[in-house]
């Protein structure tokens, strides 16, 4: 059993390494990666490359530790989806926030 599960494990860190998946949701903190249209990863996007593991305190299909060096490799892969998400959506969404404070605010 314990094989199978080394094996499991090792699929779906090799389709997270390689990019085979999609992002199905993106907030400030985490991207929702997609795998086989089915399992989902959830993985802290903000902070240094070295953090850019799966993030534990939400739902994940399975339990995955990635090293250094992974991190860093799924760091290259999102690192365009990550700048593009920061320097677009996202900085709509705080201007607009912004924006409606200092209305609020009268300023």
């Amino acid at each position: 059993m314990k094989d199978k599960i080394k094996e499991v494990e090792l699929y779906f860190k090799n389709k997270l390494l390689s990019g085979d998946f999609k992002i199905r949701d993106k907030t400030e903190y985490t991207f929702l990666l997609l795998v086989d249209n089915e399992y989902s990863f959830t993985v802290w996007i903000n902070n240094s490359p070295e953090a850019r593991g799966l993030y534990h305190s939400v739902y994940n299909f399975m339990g995955l530790t990635l090293t250094r060096t992974e991190k860093i490799k799924l760091h290259g892969i999102l690192y365009k989806d990550i700048r593009d998400y920061k320097k677009g959506v996202l900085k709509k969404e705080k201007l607009k926030k912004f924006n409606k404070l200092k209305k609020d605010l009268n300023l």
